[in-house]
């Protein structure tokens, strides 16, 4: 894409933004939940801890689950309603007598997505206070993470047909990713069996790590485990890429196919 297109494209993007109040709350949520988690953390951690409730060891699950799963998800959500409402006004049928193939645009605006994804992410982390990640852990996370906001687009671009499947999608998504984030409940970043109420301890938990593997929010929460304890991140961060990069070819291909 030449320099001139991609400011165009760039310039329409922060357009639509600007005057679309969802688009805008996707955008904002980064900045809001750390500056959240910044603020209110503190005095809601004493004040609960004061009352015998346990809260500073679900704090490093809560910043993954946050910053690791649900912030690239919504850099995906944007841009992946970007390109749905692209599809309904018939942009992709447009770029057929473009140099450009849709395919060809599609990747573009995946490694874009993946791109926002990781520095949104790694703003969260950094900002947030939630634990005690150093600059280039955080940064390790964030590269794990980016895969989730490519997925997230193109999959919404791809598969849904309207602006309702769209939103739809988006509320099963933040469910079924935030499903892994109890694999790390009694890891090196999770609570251990004397934080967890009653009766959660004798789940067997890690029985189901298999299954959770499955979930592409799995490996991102893996790479912050890593990285916070101090592990070897770099076959998370693989296989993260790798099962986004399937997802994405998948999605692709598909959307190539109902052209």
């Amino acid at each position: 894409m030449s320099p001139a297109r991609l400011r165009a494209v760039l310039a329409s993007d922060a357009r639509r933004v600007s005057r679309d109040g969802l688009l805008a709350w996707a955008v904002a949520i980064p900045l809001v939940l750390a500056l959240a988690a910044r603020l209110c953390a503190p005095d809601a951690v004493e004040l609960l801890e004061a009352r015998s409730v346990e809260v500073s060891a679900w704090l490093p699950l809560l910043d993954a689950l946050a910053f690791a799963v649900v912030v690239p998800i919504m850099m995906g959500v944007v841009i992946g309603i970007m390109l749905v409402e692209e599809k309904q006004d018939g942009s992709w049928e447009a770029l057929a007598v473009t140099p450009m193939s849709l395919s060809g645009y599609l990747a573009w605006r995946s490694a874009g997505c993946a791109v926002m994804g990781a520095v949104a992410s790694l703003a969260g982390l950094q900002v947030s206070g939630l634990s005690a990640l150093g600059a280039a852990e955080a940064a390790v996370v964030a590269v794990g993470a980016a895969p989730l906001a490519a997925v997230t687009a193109m999959a919404l671009a791809c598969l849904a047909r309207s602006m309702t499947q769209c939103l739809a999608a988006v509320k099963l998504a933040m469910v079924l990713s935030a499903i892994p984030a109890i694999g790390l409940i009694g890891s090196p970043v999770g609570p251990g069996p004397a934080a967890m109420p009653e009766g959660m301890a004798a789940l067997q938990i890690q029985q189901w790590s298999l299954l959770l593997a499955l979930i592409p929010s799995w490996w991102p929460l893996k790479v912050y485990e890593a990285a916070a304890s101090g592990g070897q991140a770099a076959a998370h961060l693989l296989v993260s890429w790798l099962l986004a990069m399937a997802c994405t070819v998948m999605a692709v291909h598909r959307a190539g196919r109902g052209q």
